[in-house]
């Protein structure tokens, strides 16, 4: 509606004339503010800032803003927000949720004026003089005390321990974080204008200042934009670091500095106006004074994929994703170590070792370049070869169906590998929490049961040789009974070994596993850490597998049997090779590698995996070691890990290097058993063919299990580098009882005579 001059005047003299019993004076305050000496209110504020009210004093829609943002704790006419006073017990909430006493005004305001634009009744809130300071000399015409408040405003309740850090545990200790980060600078010598200590390049000062970064936000179209639009101007005067108010609006605490684009969040379009976007356009090519490649500013050489090539170029983005970022990255520390760690490992496939002299990475290894693993044909691969499926996985185990994954890149071949969200829920280090890996649940659903009857219609999940493989074992809820897949009929129904005895009724939930483990062992190092690493790192078929299954195995090759790979907990926990009946594989009582980092102390309280190999002063490089297995020069852990037990670092290193030569040569000796039943391992996928050098087909002419499962446990441990660190007396068994059975076909202690000696008999050597 329009005003005439004299209405704008009246209502300019009626605002006004609240203003005016503001007071002089200013500082102090528990929140950074001013003195409390003369009294103010949210409602004094109110009287000029009211949305539109009169343009001079009115900034666009400001206040209502900022009612309705986490600071004004607003959520309609009469309030039902969070934290209520009653909330508040703690006296020293007050000092942050309510520092003023504006909350306590609210409803005898609404209840003298009608106006219920605020609310009707009271509430905690953070009002304008909590973070502008005392409105003592303001009158509505002159200056705020902090008219721009500055990062250590906000730090005065967005610090460590003054945060509900278990409701937001990234919330807790922003302020002590951004002062140690880049971003609270000293702002960059290059960036400042020539012969200025105050004032900056305006081409530099869109990334480097908090002033240059909101002036010139709106070009997003590259260095070339930028200059053309920068050199046209002045420096920008008296610049600041980036601050709190460079990416937040304190108004409106949903905002970012950028808007969401076109399928970009906002967070995505906030920090990709500085750090770019998929291309060198502000460092780089454009501007040769810059490292085209420098990873800590620049995000194109990293974090983007191609989806039209086979190899991985960069990790894949959700750009709409109001945490396309920070579910990797803590940007208020902006400290990338942990994030370079990870990229220069395995999890990361080695990303950053693998850019080339066009600033682009190219990720050729396994295993994640081997296949499309979120493709509708890798779906049993998708829970430990895909962040997504790990993350889906890991929050809901039991019910985990691999068909309800939805992955970022839909389209294409990108492929994902195992990102920061994957293990953790936010960037500050939460875990994920996936369980005991015990009987993992490849399906889930409902089956139609018919008591007495042998077939199981099955219906909500296509069954298929990948999910269901013969063998697997077959349970419905609420039975104990519990039977094995016999044969594979249709994609609807399933055979099992015997009779169903069950009591169940139809249309019941049923799980099926292949994971078969011997009675009262499991893979669960009692700890949350080490239960992630273990979730994917016990392999995916046990030697119970092959114990228990039902059908002849002449015709079948060994995919049918394969343990899968990097299966180091499984060994640690003795659930996975094939045991030969009647001999004990229990753990030697001077075991206790399995104990590690589920104490305390140095070694950490998240279990064996994370006790050894995050306990280095690079975490999430994953390695424990330098050097070559065989070759090893340096035991990282040693101080925080080993040195508890083992003697001097040089002695535990030369005995590592000896134990993995008569570990390979145990396995060799292993081989050559195999062999001498016409059984030869070959490096491609099945493995084991009939003829040497990987001639013949595969070997499908398995006599007995005792004879799979020999060649199921050569398989296991060649695929387990320093098997023999984490468990050394089970592999031992494992190798030896195996050679025992091959070398005449019966388990009677004859390695010794068949080996006589060397590093290989040093290895097995023992009593059995």
């Amino acid at each position: 509606m329009k005003m005439s001059g004299l209405s704008g005047l009246i209502i300019f003299f009626i605002a006004t004339s609240v203003l005016l019993g503001c007071g002089g004076g200013g500082g102090g305050g528990s929140n950074g503010g001013a003195s409390n000496s003369t009294a103010h209110s949210i409602t004094d504020c109110y009287g000029c800032h009211a949305d539109g009210l009169i343009a001079k004093y009115a900034d666009e829609n400001i206040f209502s803003e900022w009612r309705d943002s986490a600071h004004g704790n607003y959520e309609g006419t009469n309030y039902a927000g969070s934290p209520a006073y009653d909330d508040l017990t703690d006296t020293t909430c007050n000092s942050c949720h309510d520092d003023r006493g504006d909350g306590e005004l609210l409803e005898d305001y609404y209840n003298t004026t009608g106006i219920s634009f605020m609310g009707t009744v009271n509430r905690p809130l953070v009002g304008c003089e909590s973070c502008h300071g005392s409105g003592d000399t303001h009158f509505g015409v002159g200056q705020m005390q902090y008219p721009d408040p500055d990062a250590s405003i906000c730090g005065n309740c967005h610090k460590e321990d003054s945060y509900h850090a278990e409701e937001n545990p990234e919330g807790d200790g922003i302020y002590e974080a951004y002062q140690s980060s880049p971003h609270a600078g000293p702002v960059s010598e290059e960036a400042y204008a020539d012969g200025s200590t105050t004032d900056a390049q305006a081409k530099c000062s869109k990334c480097h200042t908090d002033e240059g970064a909101r002036l010139y936000k709106e070009i997003s179209g590259g260095y070339d934009e930028l200059e053309a639009a920068a050199y046209s101007t002045d420096p920008v005067a008296d610049v600041n670091a980036v601050q709190c108010r460079t990416c937040h609006d304190a108004h409106d605490t949903s905002k970012l500095l950028k808007p969401a684009g076109e399928g970009t969040s906002a967070e995505y379009e906030t920090c990709t106006a500085c750090h770019q976007n998929e291309d060198d356009s502000y460092h780089g090519t454009n501007n040769p004074e810059f490292d085209a490649a420098d990873t800590t500013r620049t995000i194109y050489d990293t974090h983007f994929d191609n989806d039209a090539t086979n190899n991985i170029e960069g990790y894949i983005i959700d750009k709409s994703s109001d945490r396309a970022c920070s579910d990797c990255h803590n940007p208020h520390d902006a400290n990338n170590g942990l994030n370079d760690e990870w990229a220069n490992s395995a999890h990361g496939g080695h990303i950053l070792q693998t850019i080339d002299v066009t600033g682009k990475a190219d990720v050729a290894e396994k295993p994640w370049m081997e296949y499309n693993w979120k493709g509708s044909d890798r779906q049993a691969c998708h829970r430990c070869h895909t962040a997504t499926g790990f993350k889906n996985y890991a929050d809901a185990s039991a019910t985990y169906d691999p068909v309800n994954n939805v992955f970022a890149a839909a389209t294409g071949v990108q492929k994902e590998m195992l990102y920061c969200w994957g293990c953790h829920t936010n960037n500050v280090g939460g875990l994920r929490s996936p369980g005991s890996y015990v009987s993992p649940r490849y399906i889930a659903g409902t089956a139609t049961v018919v008591n007495g009857s042998a077939t199981v219609s099955g219906t909500g999940t296509t069954w298929n040789s990948t999910n269901t493989p013969v063998g697997s074992l077959f349970q419905v809820s609420g039975d104990s009974t519990i039977n094995i897949v016999k044969t594979i009929n249709t994609t609807t129904q399933i055979t099992l070994n015997s009779v169903y005895a069950g009591a169940s009724a139809s249309n019941v939930n049923y799980s099926i596993s292949t994971y078969i483990v011997p009675t009262g062992r499991s893979v669960d190092p009692g700890t949350e850490g080490s239960t992630i690493c273990v979730s994917c790192h016990s392999g995916r078929q046990t030697g119970e597998f092959i114990k228990n299954y039902p059908v002849a195995l002449t015709g079948k090759n060994f995919g049918s049997f394969n343990s899968h790979y990097l299966a180091a907990g499984a060994i640690m926990f003795r659930t996975i090779g094939y045991e030969y009946t009647g001999l004990d594989y229990s753990n030697d009582i001077s075991f206790i590698h399995d104990t590690i980092g589920t104490t305390g102390g140095s070694d950490g309280d998240n279990g064996p995996c994370v006790g050894c190999h995050m306990k280095t002063d690079e975490s999430h490089s994953f390695e424990v070691v330098e050097g070559d297995l065989g070759a090893v020069t340096d035991i990282r852990a040693y101080t925080n890990v080993c040195s508890g037990c083992h003697g001097n670092k040089a002695t535990l290193i030369s005995t590592l290097n000896t134990r993995d030569t008569q570990y390979n040569a145990a396995l060799s000796a292993l081989d050559a058993q195999l062999q001498g039943k016409g059984i030869y391992w070959c490096v491609n996928y099945p493995y084991f063919k009939s003829a040497a050098a990987c001639g013949g087909g595969f070997y499908t002419a398995w006599p007995d299990k005792d004879t799979l499962g020999a060649a199921f446990n050569y398989n296991l441990l060649k695929n387990i580098p320093a098997a023999y660190v984490h468990n050394r007396e089970y592999t031992r068994k494992l190798i030896y009882d195996s050679i025992d059975f091959l070398d005449n076909g019966a388990l009677d202690t004859s390695v010794e005579a068949t080996l006589v000696s060397g590093d290989a008999y040093d290895y097995l050597n023992g009593t059995r």
